[in-house]
């Protein structure tokens, strides 16, 4: 069986490839922090105006929280809705901490928001939500947030009857 002979150099082969494969770079890197410094400024206070009555939950992605109904599913206009909000994120969402139920979306309005495309953006995430009748909340970044102000935002907003509310500046 003169194939035997071949088997060092196929093995060769295979450690060499092993070894290329095994040196493959993934052009990852470990982000230092979850937040910028407005969310974090704005998260504390969140805290603080919520805690223990609400769950905070951060940079949610819009699909996990809504879902897509209608067009049959898996359709082609399934597809599309759903790929509309599947890269979308909301900064913050709310859940009751005895059934984890989504009570409310927060959206933290910087500069950014002010841009042609974001307000785009802004206004189909408004109209989702409501479609939804889920509660979501914009409210522009601050130096500083007064908690009390902040709670009874929030508070008024989880009654019935709320699609997106906005928070004077």
């Amino acid at each position: 069986m003169d194939w035997i002979h071949y088997l060092p150099i196929v093995f060769l082969i295979v450690i060499i490839l092993a070894a290329l494969l095994g040196r493959q770079r993934f052009p990852y890197r470990r982000q230092q922090w979850l937040f910028t410094k407005a969310e974090w400024r704005f998260y504390r206070s969140l805290k603080q105006a919520t805690e223990p009555e609400l769950l905070i939950f951060a940079k949610v992605r819009i699909a996990d929280v809504l879902s897509v109904h209608g067009p049959k599913a898996r359709s082609q206009g399934w597809w599309k809705a759903f790929t509309r909000i599947s890269s979308k994120h909301v900064d913050f969402v709310l859940c009751r901490p005895s059934t984890g139920e989504i009570l409310c979306a927060i959206e933290l309005d910087d500069r950014s928001h002010t841009k042609r495309d974001r307000q785009q953006r802004d206004q189909f995430v408004n109209r989702a939500f409501a479609a939804a009748a889920l509660p979501l909340l914009r409210i522009p970044t601050q130096r500083q947030y007064d908690t009390r102000e902040l709670r009874e935002f929030v508070r008024g907003a989880l009654r019935p009857s709320n699609e997106t509310r906005e928070v004077a500046s």
